[in-house]
């Protein structure tokens, strides 16, 4: 897998939203018989490189590791999982302030995470996040919305990208600036 056919495309629209330190990390290939054996090694050296209040993103299994990651306790400050093969109601902890999930109905990869083999992968990344509502997750349907997004890694594709990558730093970075200043407020008396 090359980060920068995928999730590395979005660095770019990450500094111009305001983010300084952007990094990519890749894990090569994954295929989805293996994720089940190799995520929690995957885990175990991500856990180092993230630091508290990151904004993690991950496309496809990098949906389950921020997953994963999350339950194991790394804190972040959001989440943007674009077509995420990741169970549909799976729930982020209460710790992960927001969660933005990236999708749409054509994304016939996922479709097979959805086989109970296969551990937290499932088919988010065609439905959006369909559990428990508690104002965490924002689902945004890239099939509806212009240039409609149709496939597994379509938004990456060239003249998708240059359009979906500005909305989904500019969302993250309105997610993170309203929740560091609820942070902020002082606690009630």
């Amino acid at each position: 897998n090359k980060p920068y056919d995928s999730i590395g495309k979005l660095k770019v629209y990450f500094h111009d939203a305001g983010f300084d330190d952007v990094q990519v990390h890749s894990y090569g290939l994954m295929p989805f018989f293996m994720a089940r054996f190799r995520n929690p090694r995957i885990v175990e050296k991500l856990k180092d490189i993230i630091k508290p209040g990151d904004i993690v993103g991950g496309h496809s299994n990098g949906g389950a590791l921020a997953y994963l990651l999350a339950k194991q306790g790394v804190r972040f400050g959001g989440v943007v999982l674009i077509n995420p093969a990741l169970d549909k109601d799976r729930r982020f902890p209460e710790e992960v302030p927001w969660v933005h999930v990236y999708f749409n109905e054509g994304d016939d990869v996922v479709t097979l995470a959805r086989i109970p083999l296969f551990y937290s992968w499932g088919d988010m990344g065609k439905v959006g996040y369909r559990g428990a509502r508690n104002g965490q997750v924002r689902n945004i349907n890239c099939g509806r919305h212009f240039p409609k997004v149709d496939g597994h890694s379509d938004i990456f594709s060239r003249g998708k990208i240059e359009l979906w990558g500005p909305r989904i730093t500019s969302n993250a970075r309105r997610a993170w600036e309203k929740h560091a200043k609820i942070a902020a407020l002082p606690p009630p008396p």
